[in-house]
């Protein structure tokens, strides 16, 4: 367990360095044009899956730098709007989007959410039985699932 608390350490200072080196580089400096081919599959996501009219302020900004492929570190306050970060990218997206928490009713509560919305969601926590895990691991593999909590 210190290893691995170590590790992380680590790593954290490591980012830190990489991130501090760097100045902010909103996605439309990387793109001066400030468009990108998957603007109107954006906007078409956001108002019809996810029913939501507009982005709150830097989401836009964030969800287009992680769709052209690059990590992005963020911090915003609670009820900011982080989760639409990575849940809309991930339906845009090739791949899985895997979230990790240590919070397992706000997985439980964003699993619902999504599936509310008909977005194939899945949790996969230390209580799941060895069927449960089989049947999900088994959607990744045949593609079905594009979100998973951990």
């Amino acid at each position: 367990k210190r290893r691995f608390l170590e590790k992380i350490k680590r790593n954290l200072r490591e980012c830190k360095r990489k991130f501090s080196r760097q100045p902010d580089t909103p996605s439309s400096a990387l793109n001066p044009t400030g468009r990108f081919s998957w603007d109107q599959r954006v906007m078409d996501t956001l108002r019809g899956i996810f029913k939501i009219p507009s982005f709150r302020p830097h989401q836009k900004e964030v969800i287009n730098t992680t769709l052209q492929g690059i990590d992005s570190f963020v911090i915003m306050p609670t009820g900011g709007g982080k989760s639409l970060l990575y849940q809309l990218p991930a339906l845009l997206g090739r791949g899985y989007t895997v979230v990790v928490s240590p919070l397992l009713s706000l997985i439980q509560d964003q699993v619902t959410q999504l599936k509310q919305l008909g977005i194939p969601a899945e949790a996969l926590c230390s209580a799941a039985t060895k069927s449960e895990k089989s049947r999900i691991f088994k959607l990744m593999y045949e593609g079905g699932g594009k979100n998973l909590r951990l």
